[in-house]
């Protein structure tokens, strides 16, 4: 079961979200935690070390690209897999979320049930190849050093 750590501080959203993401028929269920806060979020993502951060862009104890950068910092590069979710959407601040480290965006009501489900597995199945590739490149340099 995929684990998806959800970090929004507005309760309601959450609640939301989390039935969106855990009632999607035909898929494998997803396992939901909550965090209303960065450092709730910081705290659960150390413990946990989840599939995928649906992380709100505006919290009210940090910045969302603040806090998308310390979660970067937590592993090695790339291995964090973020959508991010904005209460209002423009096409600069998708590219600074993007530019950032996100695989990911959405904007607050612009997305139901099926959409922010499909965002979250893909996000998922990106950062899973994308670990694969880092793996692969890593056992290549290791073939080639010991070829040379």
């Amino acid at each position: 079961m995929k684990k998806v750590v959800l970090v929004d501080d507005n309760e309601q959203d959450r609640t939301l979200y989390k039935r969106y993401l855990k009632t999607q028929p035909g898929e494998e269920r997803l396992e939901v935690h909550e965090a209303a806060s960065g450092e709730e979020a910081l705290a659960l993502v150390a413990q946990l070390w989840p599939d995928c951060v649906l992380l709100d862009y505006n919290l009210h104890d940090i910045d969302g690209l603040a806090l998308l950068e310390s979660l970067q910092q937590m592993g090695p590069p790339n291995s964090m897999c973020v959508v991010m979710i904005t209460g209002g959407g423009s096409e600069t601040l998708a590219v600074r979320v993007l530019n950032s480290g996100a695989l990911d965006y959405l904007v607050k009501g612009q997305f139901d049930r099926e959409l922010l489900t499909k965002t979250v597995r893909h996000a998922i199945e990106k950062n899973e190849w994308r670990q694969y590739q880092a793996s692969y490149h890593r056992q290549l340099q290791a073939a080639n050093q010991q070829l040379a």
